[in-house]
């Protein structure tokens, strides 16, 4: 039986001149070397740093989740994140929770045939989830100290001009009309009302 594959290529559209058809037409041939059967091709033309959403890369997580293909294949991994090792290998990881192995022109080393693929894989697939527990206990450290010193966490709370919310009542004759005029919620009006003993209606 064929295998399945796809190809994920992407060009940043601060490179000017760059063509994915640098990386696609390579990615075909390797994919005829190899006997795969493309049944997808995912081009983006974004940032792979993950300032910007990517609609192709997005599409090819949905495709992967629902097993449409087995072979991930990219030019390299930078071409999938450039968001550093961490999330490459979380994202390895995912694919190949997924059932869908990657493929890298650059990195021979994610060849599944190589007799080491299935350790490495294993061992950056623990360095990632060591790291990523390492951060979260980092994160959770530094909340636990900020509220130890008494410092606020979270957005500050928006402050809200009562003058404002009595004459949008006014105007507006209910607590829903003046919570959609002022993108303030209705309880926060309510409690506005309620504390200047104004009379008002949800």
């Amino acid at each position: 039986m064929t295998v399945k594959a796809a190809i994920y290529a992407r060009v940043s559209t601060d490179d000017k001149g760059q063509d994915p058809r640098n990386q696609t037409v390579a990615l075909k041939e390797f994919a005829t070397r190899e006997g795969l059967e493309i049944v997808e091709e995912y081009i983006d033309f974004e940032t792979g740093t993950g300032k910007r959403r990517r609609a192709a890369f997005e599409k090819m997580l949905y495709d992967a989740e629902r097993h449409r293909f087995q072979i991930l294949a990219v030019w390299a991994l930078d071409r999938l994140t450039r968001e550093g090792t961490l999330k490459t290998l979380l994202l390895i990881d995912r694919l190949e929770s997924m059932g869908v192995r990657v493929r890298s022109l650059q990195e021979s080393w994610l060849d599944p045939s190589s007799p080491t693929y299935e350790l490495l894989v294993s061992v950056f697939s623990w360095t990632a989830r060591a790291e990523s527990l390492k951060i979260s206990a980092r994160i959770r450290a530094g909340l636990i100290r900020a509220r130890m010193e008494g410092r606020r966490l979270g957005r500050p709370p928006k402050v809200v001009d009562e003058q404002l919310v009595l004459r949008a009542l006014t105007e507006q004759g209910s607590i829903r009309k003046a919570s959609l005029a002022l993108g303030i919620s209705r309880s926060k009006i309510w409690r506005i009302a309620k504390e200047m003993r104004v009379a008002a209606t949800a």
